[in-house]
């Protein structure tokens, strides 16, 4: 009987080196203690997945046909997200919060890479109906948010005027302030 195991030394050694030069090229930059990265393997349409982040871990999926930039780019968000969880006092409940994250995890992803933050006029337009949600309970599913938080997070963090350490003190009303000034 013939078979596979997945993945294979090579494609986990591959995935291991990206997530070395990611440590390599932004640890002057990175906040973090002891974290540690768990791998997942499947096919998906993405090429690497954050399951979930908390305290010092981060477990993902990788598809074994990745391209390389985009992983380093998603294994670098998800390391800024381990660091603003690790550099907050609270647990994140509310949307609201959650968007707080993503904005200092866009901010400090642009100022390490050198990159623009991006926008979405979509998001934009839906503004009244995500300011809507920020009161909301995380684990509350809406697929709209849930696809798109990070962009969300990405487009507040640009029309705002707040630093990356402002981020971590901010409360819902200003949120809501950022998001009516879109």
């Amino acid at each position: 009987m013939s078979h596979s195991v997945r993945p294979s030394r090579g494609e986990l050694e591959k995935v291991k080196s990206l997530i070395d030069n990611v440590f390599q090229s932004y640890s002057y930059a990175l906040e973090v203690e002891r974290p540690e990265i768990l791998l997942g393997w499947r096919n998906i349409e993405e090429d690497f997945s954050v399951l979930e982040v908390e305290e010092n871990t981060i477990t993902a999926a990788v598809n074994p046909e990745a391209g390389d930039f985009e992983l380093e780019e998603k294994i670098l968000t998800a390391l800024l997200e381990l660091e603003y969880l690790q550099k907050i006092d609270s647990e994140i409940v509310f949307k609201w919060q959650e968007l707080l994250k993503f904005m200092y995890v866009a901010t400090k992803r642009s100022n390490i890479t050198g990159s623009e933050l991006e926008g979405s006029e979509v998001i934009e337009d839906r503004w009244p109906y995500i300011r809507d949600q920020l009161g909301q309970r995380v684990s509350e599913y809406d697929q709209f948010y849930y696809m798109n938080t990070l962009i969300i997070g990405e487009t507040l963090a640009k029309h705002s005027e707040k630093t990356l350490g402002e981020f971590l003190g901010l409360e819902k009303s200003d949120v809501e302030k950022i998001g009516d000034n879109l």
